[in-house]
C-alpha cells in the first residue's frame, strides 16, 4: 500500500478482515456503459439481462484468513471465478487506483486517524492522495513553470508583446488564483471533504483554462517568431535590392563621368572645328578677292581681245578693200591691150 505512510494502514490484505473473523468480502461494482464497455462472462441468463440493463461489472474479493498471518485471495467478475491477472487486466482497462488507501484501513487505525486533534494536516495530505489531487498540484506547477519560460521568450519581442503582456497578465491572475485555492484547500478539514472535492474540480477547470492559455501564448510565439524570421528575410531582400541599385548607380556614375569625358573631348572639337571653318574662311576670303581679281584680268584681257579682233576685222576689211582695188587696177590695165 503506497500510502500507508500517510494514512497509517495496513500493509497486507489481512488488514481488511476485521478483527477476530476469518472471512471477508470485497465488493466493488463498475458502470461499464461506455463507448468502450469491459466484455466479460455472465453467470447466468437472467443475471446478463440484468447486468445488460444495469450496464454495470461487480468485481468481488474474498479473503480468508489462513495460519501464519497469511491470507488466500479468490476473485470473481459478474459471479464467475476469474483470476488475479484478469482482474489486473479489468483494472488497466477502466485505470483504477487498485491501491487506494481508503480500502486497507483497520477500523482502530480508521477511528485514530479521524479523532487524532492534531492530525487535520496528514488527514488533507491523505485526502490529496486518495483523490489524486496531487497529481493536479504537480501539473498545475509544471503548467507555472512552463508559464515562466514562456514570460522569458515573450521578453524578446516587446514591441508585438502588448496584446500578449495582457494574456499573461490574466494567465498570471489564474495561475496566482490557482496558487491561492490550493494554499486554502491545506487548511480543509477532513469533515469539509465534499467542500473539497468541489474546489479540487475547480482547481482541475483552472488547470485546464491555464493550459490552454498557455498553448495559445505558445501559438502567438510562434506567430511572433514566424512573423520575425519573415521580417528578416525581407530585410535582406531590400538589403539585397540596395545593394544592387548602389552598384546600377555606381555605373550610371562612370557612365556619366565617360559621357562628360566625351563631350568635353567633342567640345574641343568643335573649338577646333571652329577655329578651322575661321581658317577656312578667311582662305574663302582671299580666294574670292583672287577670284574676283581675275575676273577682271579676265575681263580685260577679253576686252583687249575684241579690241584686236575689231582692228583686225578692219584690217581685214582695207586688205579686201585694197585687194580689190589692186583686182580691178589690174583689170582696167588689161583691157587696152
Amino acid at each position: 500500500n503506497k500510502h500507508s505512510g500517510t494514512a497509517g494502514g495496513a500493509r497486507a490484505a489481512q488488514g481488511l478482515i476485521q478483527d477476530g473473523k476469518d472471512y471477508a468480502s470485497v465488493v466493488l461494482v463498475l458502470y461499464n456503459g461506455s463507448d468502450d464497455p469491459w466484455e466479460t462472462q455472465r453467470a447466468s441468463t437472467q443475471t446478463q439481462a440484468r447486468l445488460e440493463e444495469e450496464r454495470n461489472v461487480t468485481v468481488t474479493s474474498e479473503l480468508t484468513r489462513l495460519a501464519g498471518n497469511k491470507t488466500s485471495s479468490r476473485y470473481k467478475i459478474n459471479g464467475v471465478a476469474a483470476t488475479r491477472k484478469q482482474v489486473a487486466a479489468l483494472a488497466e482497462h477502466f485505470n483504477l487506483q487498485v491501491e487506494n488507501p481508503c480500502a486497507v484501513l483497520t477500523q482502530a487505525v480508521h477511528a485514530n486517524f479521524l479523532r487524532e486533534t492534531s492530525g487535520g494536516k496528514r488527514r488533507y495530505d491523505f485526502f490529496l492522495a486518495a483523490c489524486n489531487a496531487d497529481i493536479v498540484r504537480e501539473r498545475l506547477l509544471a503548467a507555472r513553470d512552463e508559464y515562466k519560460g514562456i514570460a522569458t521568450s515573450l521578453e524578446k519581442h516587446e514591441e508585438r508583446g502588448a496584446p500578449l503582456a495582457d494574456r499573461v497578465a490574466s494567465t498570471s491572475k489564474l495561475v496566482a488564483e490557482a496558487s491561492r485555492r490550493d494554499a486554502l484547500e491545506r487548511d480543509v478539514s477532513a469533515a469539509e471533504a465534499e467542500l473539497a472535492w468541489a474546489e479540487v474540480r475547480k482547481v482541475e477547470r483552472a488547470a485546464g483554462a491555464g493550459e490552454a492559455e498557455v498553448s495559445r501564448l505558445k501559438d502567438k510565439v510562434g506567430e511572433a517568431t514566424r512573423r520575425e524570421e519573415s521580417a528578416v528575410e525581407e530585410l535582406g531582400r531590400l538589403r539585397a535590392l540596395t545593394e544592387e541599385r548602389t552598384r546600377e548607380r555606381e555605373v550610371r556614375l562612370q557612365q556619366l563621368h565617360a559621357a562628360q569625358a566625351a563631350a568635353k573631348a567633342a567640345a574641343q572639337e568643335h573649338r577646333k572645328a571652329q577655329r578651322a571653318a575661321g581658317e577656312a574662311q578667311d582662305a574663302l576670303g582671299e580666294t574670292r578677292g583672287e577670284l574676283a581679281a581675275a575676273r577682271r584680268r579676265r575681263d580685260e584681257v577679253s576686252a583687249q581681245h575684241e579690241r584686236k579682233r575689231g582692228n583686225l576685222d578692219s584690217a581685214k576689211a582695207a586688205a579686201a578693200a585694197r585687194l580689190d582695188a589692186a583686182r580691178r587696177s589690174a583689170g582696167d590695165a588689161k583691157a587696152p591691150a
